[in-house]
């Protein structure tokens, strides 16, 4: 599996005509600054570039909006209502990376990694199901966890 190298490439990965990157992890932070942060440490910890993907507010709330409006009947599960929660985190003002973490081990990497950043949000794509984060990653430094999707 590739790297999503962009938001509008991850949109081709639909469930029922809804994002779902499998094998990625969408990460939402109170601002640019957070997000570049986490970023830059994914980066410097031997992630490559190419699979940690910024967001910005506008780019996530014009996509979410289009991925939702062309959802179908068959978009079941949770992959609706966690593209509605990026939506509203999007028109909060949040900024997003999307991080290719295909495995377990990459997974644990990337939380631990996160770990004491200003994370208000994170969900990881898996085949079936969209697996909440936030509960592994100790963001005590931003005391408005969001919702669970």
């Amino acid at each position: 599996m590739h790297p999503v190298h962009t938001q509008k490439e991850a949109n081709k990965v639909l469930e029922g005509g809804v994002f779902y990157p499998t094998g990625h992890i969408v990460a939402a932070f109170e601002d640019e600054a957070s997000a570049t942060k986490a970023q830059e440490c994914l980066v410097r910890e031997h992630w490559p570039e190419d699979h940690v993907v910024y967001v910005d507010p506008a780019a996530m709330e014009r996509e979410a909006e289009e991925n939702l409006g062309e959802a179908s009947f068959l978009s079941a599960g949770a992959s609706v209502p966690a593209r509605q929660k990026q939506l509203e985190l999007a028109r909060e003002g949040c900024h997003f990376l999307l991080i290719f973490a295909p495995d377990e081990e990459d997974q644990e990497r990337a939380m631990q990694l996160l770990d004491g950043l200003a994370v208000r949000y994170a969900v990881k794509y898996h085949r079936l199901i969209i697996e909440n984060l936030v509960k592994d990653i100790d963001s005590s430094a931003h005391r408005e966890a969001a919702r669970s999707p």
